[in-house]
């Protein structure tokens, strides 16, 4: 998920991430998790993605975005 600055802080993460657990408890099997990956490099993003009560679970890897290399971290969340 990325915001623009407009956006962040004005509940609209909170609102997203409510509706994808909805959509994740609403399956034919429900989804027990919930994992991401979060840059290494927002430190802001991650914080948001802790206090919504995801955690780490030690898995870590490289992406590259156009030029841009990034250092992910997988989180989870149980539902």
């Amino acid at each position: 998920m990325v915001l623009g600055p407009w956006a962040q802080g004005a509940g609209y993460g909170r609102r997203f991430l409510a509706h994808v657990e909805g959509l994740a408890r609403e399956r034919e099997r429900e989804a027990a998790q919930i994992f991401l990956a979060a840059v290494e490099a927002n430190a802001r993003g991650r914080a948001f993605w802790e206090r919504e009560g995801f955690k780490p679970t030690g898995v870590s890897g490289k992406m590259q975005f156009g030029q841009c290399h990034h250092r992910l971290h997988r989180l989870v969340k149980p539902l």
